[in-house]
């Protein structure tokens, strides 16, 4: 009910019916997570390329060859984590594995204390505290988006939801985008 929410959540409106509390809920920070996994790969020797876009790749022999720029990377496995890129590689490879981009904008914000404690999530968004008194607030859902940019669009529909939600949110300075 509307006033046990308010008791774990006292930055929550008011107003809010009520929530679900799963007291198992978890959330990992994607930053910290790819540069973990990056710096496990280094005395492994596995080259980690990112932003380069792939111009061509051939299995040839059971060994994969990757073009990438002005260099041609050879291997035995080759993992493709390209996101809504992916069966564009998989096409060279004769492969297919359909998607689409579904682009989703969030801020993060800084705060000096805590604000909230768990992830909230909301129709038409969530809140989740981060180490350091950060707080992402997201997200937007884009289909066919391919576009990295944070727009207007985005600030509007994440800033309206929160005024919903958990207004006091949109004091506090935004950090990254």
């Amino acid at each position: 009910d509307a006033k046990a929410m308010k008791a774990l959540e006292p930055a929550l409106k008011d107003d809010l019916p009520g929530g679900i509390f799963f007291k198992n809920e978890m959330h990992v920070n994607t930053f910290e997570l790819m540069n973990a996994l990056q710096m496990a790969l280094v005395p492994l020797n596995v080259p980690v390329m990112t932003g380069n876009p792939v111009a061509a790749v051939k299995r040839v022999n059971g060994e994969y060859h990757i073009a990438v720029k002005e260099k041609t990377y050879v291997c035995k496995k080759l993992v493709i984590a390209a996101g809504a890129w992916s069966d564009q590689i998989l096409n060279m490879l004769g492969l297919s594995l359909p998607m689409t981009a579904v682009k989703g904008q969030m801020m993060i914000a800084q705060a000096t204390d805590t604000v909230i404690q768990r992830p909230v999530f909301y129709r038409g968004g969530y809140i989740v505290p981060r180490f350091g008194f950060e707080i992402l607030a997201g997200s937007t859902l884009e289909p066919d988006n391919y576009n990295k940019n944070f727009t207007f669009f985005g600030a509007h529909a994440i800033t309206e939801s929160l005024a919903k939600v958990a207004p006091q949110i949109l004091k506090l300075p935004v950090e990254k985008t």
